[in-house]
């Protein structure tokens, strides 16, 4: 039997990757904007409404990783997902940007029914998702490789969103302003080509890593994860480390307010994803000479000093602005590729101490902190903005106002990958102890043969 990935697999899968993102990023950066503008919903309702979304999404994830943990097919337990998903995910996408004459109060019963059905949709297929990278091999090093090139196919996607979105509002809108039609036909046209590319995880990949017979309950589950020591010091430094992706985030505030320019955020949008792309595709080099938890630390150091080094220089030279967002924002990319790489490998350790193996709840977990980072991310936010003084669409703010919005995308940001070393200290499994695990395991299902 063969159990190595194979090409056609790795490129189906990145490719995948490439169309899932495509669909996140419109939902993700535009919703809010259609709810309020295009839709007329009251901000103060849209804001309660991804707050409820988010807590449900935190028992949905659970459930989810629970069910896939659970299922039993002849493609396997994750890929029956990766089938069926493409298509709800692109149903609900076009339903959540279309704005149907309705009275107000129908209006918020509409956003709430088909944006947390969309959270449910997505769920269902990126828990088995990124599971899957887990299944396709019990080889860490191809583990490895494969998780580098889809990442850097999801920020191809995010690139291709950024600029492609914007252009096809203006194509298909019908004023100079983004209206229903054009955020209508643009979501069709997303969706359609980025979960068409998104079903091909299922079409052309394979589930090598065979998992138990017996099924687990969620309160089996839940005990899986306090005996995955692994898993549990990854997901707390990417608890404390939320803030490092607050520059994407917090990027249309400092483009718009310190910057007086809207547009320049394209630019600080490509130098970041170029930035990214780069610290993904180099990961593996790197990878090469030293350990995961030792490139996880340095990285992390490294972004934390340049945050704060470029929260000192400040915004006045646009030209040294952009130097030191590309020298900080490496340390995401290089965070994208390690901890779903040693997500894998907490797989491998818990199969290897209590032979089960639960790849669905351990990404759900992955999952399910993402979403609660975001949260944590939009908070943080929103108190740095009312502690200084922000005005909405006022041009002369205080600079209060000023420096606290820059330090969303530096300081704040800095502090978060300084914080994210803490957890990794006491990370004490090795490249080496993950391959003495996997040939454990192969003997005991040999054995039990």
């Amino acid at each position: 039997m063969n159990n190595e990935i194979t090409k056609k697999e790795t490129i189906s899968y990145g490719i995948a990757g490439l169309g899932q993102n495509m669909v996140y990023l419109l939902s993700s950066t535009f919703l809010m904007i259609f709810y309020t503008d295009v839709f007329k919903i009251n901000p103060a309702t849209v804001g309660l409404l991804f707050l409820v979304a988010r807590v449900w999404d935190a028992c949905n994830d659970f459930i989810m990783g629970v069910l896939v943990d659970n299922t039993r097919t002849k493609w396997g337990k994750l890929r029956p997902y990766l089938m069926i998903a493409p298509i709800p995910i692109a149903v609900l996408t076009i339903l959540t940007f279309t704005a149907p004459d309705l009275t107000y109060s129908l209006k918020v019963v509409y956003i709430f029914i088909t944006y947390i059905l969309w959270g449910m949709a997505y769920t269902i297929g990126d828990v088995p998702y990124w599971g899957l990278s887990a299944a396709m091999s019990h080889n860490s090093e191809e583990r490895t490789k494969l998780i580098t090139f889809t990442r850097l196919m999801t920020m191809v996607g995010s690139a291709i969103a950024i600029v492609g979105i914007p252009v096809l509002l203006n194509i298909f809108s019908e004023g100079e302003i983004y209206d229903r039609k054009g955020y209508l036909i643009t979501s069709i046209i997303i969706s359609v080509i980025g979960c068409g590319l998104f079903s091909l995880s299922f079409f052309n990949t394979k589930e090598r890593v065979k998992p138990q017979a017996a099924n687990t309950t969620l309160k089996d589950n839940l005990k899986l994860l306090k005996q995955n020591i692994p898993l549990l010091i990854v997901l707390a430094s990417s608890l404390l480390g939320f803030s490092r992706f607050m520059a994407q985030s917090a990027g249309t505030y400092v483009t718009k307010y310190n910057l007086h320019d809207e547009n320049l955020f394209m630019v600080l949008g490509a130098v970041l994803i170029i930035s990214v792309i780069i610290a993904i595709a180099i990961t593996p080099l790197l990878l090469r000479f030293t350990t995961k938890k030792k490139l996880y630390i340095i990285t992390s150091i490294f972004g934390a000093v340049m945050y704060v080094i470029m929260y000192f220089f400040g915004y006045d030279n646009f030209t040294v602005l952009l130097i030191f967002l590309a020298l900080s924002s490496l340390s995401m990319g290089f965070f994208n590729v390690l901890q779903t790489a040693m997500i894998a490998d907490s797989v491998d350790y818990l199969e290897w101490k209590t032979g089960k193996r639960a790849e669905g709840i351990c990404y759900s977990m992955q999952t399910f902190f993402f979403k609660l980072s975001g949260a944590l991310t939009n908070f943080t936010m929103g108190l740095v903005l009312a502690y200084t003084g922000f005005v909405e669409n006022s041009m002369n703010q205080s600079q209060q106002v000023y420096d606290g919005i820059y330090s969303l995308v530096s300081l704040i940001p800095g502090i978060g990958c300084l914080l994210s070393v803490i957890p990794m200290l006491f990370y004490k499994f090795g490249d080496k102890d993950q391959k003495i695990w996997v040939a454990e395991i192969a003997k005991r299902r040999e054995e039990a043969m």
